[in-house]
């Protein structure tokens, strides 16, 4: 049916004319609530605090640097409308939970933000995983390192790397 994003086109291709909204942004939830506030559609408690929690978690809380100033007119307008006073508070709780990986099995975790790329005739795969402080990244490293041939055999690529980082 359509397009929204903040990321680049790359190649896409679709059988039919579709909607697209593609916009040099933060976060595609702030591309959302201009959307909302274009057509005049008043946004409800419950869809303000998800583009809440969405555009502090796509800017890493307003600060990564494709932070935009309709990013921060965002967070400042929803957290008005969903009655999140702390919004530094409500993006270390989303963050925590982000990093927690509760539920997940290694392998699982290897596989969540996975991508497989080629480069001069060899395909090769990266799994990244974020940790938030040195030692769990550690306990984290570790984890994947056992599960690693597991997900390179379930993969078609030649080589497998994962990347641990502390954000």
């Amino acid at each position: 049916i359509g397009i929204i994003d903040h990321h680049g086109v790359g190649s896409v291709t679709t059988g039919n004319v579709v909607y697209y909204n593609a916009r040099p942004i933060g976060a595609t939830a702030t591309i959302i609530w201009l959307n909302y506030l274009n057509y005049g559609v008043e946004i409800d408690k419950s869809t303000a605090h998800i583009l809440l929690g969405a555009v502090l978690s796509d800017t890493a809380n307003l600060t990564t640097t494709y932070t935009t100033s309709a990013d921060k007119e965002a967070v400042t307008a929803l957290s008005r409308i969903c009655g999140v006073e702390d919004t530094k508070g409500f993006y270390q709780a989303i963050y925590a939970e982000k990093l927690s990986y509760k539920g997940m099995s290694d392998l699982d975790i290897l596989l969540a933000d996975y991508k497989s790329y080629e480069a001069s005739g060899v395909k090769f795969g990266i799994a990244l995983a974020s940790a938030i402080d040195e030692e769990h990244a550690a306990e984290l490293a570790k984890r994947l390192a056992k599960v690693l041939p597991e997900g390179h055999s379930q993969k078609d690529v030649e080589l497998m790397y994962a990347e641990v980082s502390i954000r």
